[in-house]
């Protein structure tokens, strides 16, 4: 009877193993998930260690909630990275996604609030936001007309007011 285990490789930031499972052949070999076993040894015995290769996304995203969120995934996946836009419930401003930088498997940057990658490396993917003024010209007009209404109320409230004081010298 001999033991068997697994160690986990060696690897950098945001770099990881994760067990998958023994793979043996020969008489008495040990196929499964356990990452310790036995194997008992009544002839030639061949046991493979398989592992997943992960790398760690990071995102960062000050507004909003970003797709997906920093975490770790399979080498060789193909993820689609999003963010809601705009951001905010102000009636004057709201924050827009203006992009993103990125880094490893993520493009260098780009100008959308989308965008689709395969995870090769280590990565990270920072959305970039601006505050936008927006209906600009519907604030506009609400304040010109505020200021009209409250210039007419002024005039009529003084024009009443000089006109008592003209009936009362009368």
């Amino acid at each position: 009877i001999v033991d068997i285990s697994a160690t986990e490789p060696l690897t950098g930031e945001g770099e990881r193993y994760v067990w998958n499972r023994w793979i043996g052949t020969g008489d008495g070999s040990f196929n499964g998930t356990n990452k310790s076993a036995q194997v008992k040894m009544d002839g030639p015995i061949a046991e493979v260690g398989s592992w997943k290769q992960q790398y760690r996304l990071t995102v960062i995203s000050s507004y909003g909630t970003p797709t997906p969120l920093s975490e770790w995934f399979d080498s060789g996946t193909t993820l689609t990275a999003s963010v809601d836009s705009p951001i905010g419930d102000g009636l004057v401003t709201k924050y827009v996604c203006t992009g993103w930088v990125g880094s490893g498997s993520v493009p260098e940057s780009g100008a959308a609030k989308s965008l689709q990658f395969t995870l090769d490396q280590p990565s990270s993917i920072s959305w970039k936001w601006e505050n936008r003024l927006l209906f600009v010209p519907v604030i506009v007009v609400v304040v010109i007309v505020s200021l009209v209404i409250t210039v007419v109320v002024a005039y009529f409230l003084l024009r009443r007011r000089h006109s008592n004081r003209i009936q009362a010298l009368a």
